[in-house]
């Protein structure tokens, strides 16, 4: 490729040095029985990553040449390529801790209570900026499974699980046609509390004309705390604007999405058909109050939706499928022998 033309190849190469990254995970927990048949547990937990592959770009615009107009192809260190990407850079790093309470209660009558709550931070660096790393710092978990991601610094749930005295060998109804009907009848359900999802806003350009990942960051220049939070108003949109040309953004933050609750039930009825062989009829309702699930609000400056909690198809905000969406009930059988 000539020098000063426009460049038609983004070459990417392996660093020689990579190898396989490793995530720690690190716990302590307490366990105390308490009076009443109550199980107290204080738990401390972290996972942290090292090693992880990151990828880089050397080929960023260096930052004395930040903002200046037009094509920036001739101001990069290697101006006959675009981007020039190192993949699999084992610099990456992640750091999650979380403290955890939980409380389990057993009833004589068959009912068992378990509620728990917990509160984590997560930080970490899978990539930035080559001239300033440090400023790509902020909210990362990293998931064995799906990479990085982004989890609710608190999270509560409360679960019940009841075995109706009903039945033969049980309290009440034991014997002929009442035992049949009313027996072998539990019920459970499980109510789940997420704090927001912690987000960041983007400016939708690129304020440093210099292929860096910095150049998308903004300004805050007020608070961001909505007067009156609401679906369409998730955040106060005018404490944010784009950055001077040639500056970076000196947000480099993160707001919390909305909160989620979400009730789970289920019903079951056991028949028994031999003495080792059962039938059971579940019935399961998934978001049972179908209360709507929001996710993060859209947080592009450039969007004329900015700030609106909607989801990316346009539509009304909530999710809409599985079960962490709409209401869904569901009918099933199974045998167990």
């Amino acid at each position: 490729m000539t020098v000063g033309a426009i460049p038609t190849t983004s070459p990417t190469f392996v660093d020689p040095r990579w190898d396989f990254g490793y995530v720690q995970n690190l716990n302590v927990s307490v366990q105390r029985e308490l009076p009443f048949n109550i199980v107290v547990e204080i738990a401390g937990q972290s996972s942290l990553g090292r090693g992880l592959a990151v990828n880089r770009n050397w080929n960023e615009v260096p930052p004395q040449f930040w903002g200046l107009p037009g094509a920036n192809n001739a101001r990069r260190p290697f101006p006959q390529y675009g981007n020039v990407n190192e993949i699999k850079q084992a610099d990456g790093s992640t750091n999650y801790y979380d403290a955890y309470v939980r409380l389990e209660k057993r009833f004589s009558k068959g009912l068992v209570l378990i509620a728990n709550y917990s509160y984590g931070r997560n930080t970490g660096w899978l990539g930035g900026s080559l001239y300033y790393p440090q400023l790509s710092r902020g909210v990362v978990f990293f998931d064995e499974a799906n990479g990085a991601t982004a989890v609710p610094y608190q999270t509560a749930l409360v679960s019940w699980a009841y075995d109706v005295p009903w039945g033969r060998g049980k309290s009440y109804f034991n014997h002929g046609v009442g035992a049949a009907i009313l027996g072998g009848w539990s019920v459970g359900g499980v109510l789940t509390l997420n704090g927001g999802v912690p987000f960041k806003i983007s400016s939708g350009g690129d304020s440093l004309n210099g292929n860096s990942p910095l150049g998308g960051r903004v300004d805050i220049i007020g608070n961001p705390q909505a007067v009156n939070q609401n679906v369409s108003s998730w955040f106060n949109t005018a404490a944010f604007q784009a950055p001077a040309n040639g500056k970076v953004g000196n947000f480099g933050g993160v707001l919390l999405g909305p909160a989620t609750r979400r009730l789970d039930l289920s019903l079951r009825k056991s028949f028994a058909i031999r003495e080792n062989i059962r039938f059971v009829l579940v019935g399961e309702a998934f978001n049972a109050l179908n209360l709507a699930q929001y996710g993060a609000p859209v947080s592009n400056l450039r969007d004329p939706r900015f700030g609106r909690l909607i989801n990316e198809g346009g539509g009304l905000g909530a999710n809409t499928t599985g079960p962490y969406g709409a209401r869904i009930i569901q009918i099933g059988g199974r045998i167990d022998f």
